[in-house]
């Protein structure tokens, strides 16, 4: 099982605390993973929760 990370690095560049999970931080996770995917998918590195007949 994949452990996801991220780390707000202006409030703490010491990257001690994960905000991955914190509802503070959802669009910010939201969007990073849409972003994320849509290179995958430019790439043809079909990422696991996408579907490889969505149009690319």
């Amino acid at each position: 099982m994949r452990r996801s990370e991220l780390f707000d690095l202006e409030r703490d560049p010491d990257e001690l605390h994960n905000r991955y999970d914190d509802p503070g931080y959802a669009q910010v996770v939201e969007d990073l993973t849409a972003r994320l995917t849509a290179l995958q998918l430019h790439y043809l590195d079909t990422p696991e929760h996408v579907s490889a007949e969505e149009p690319r």
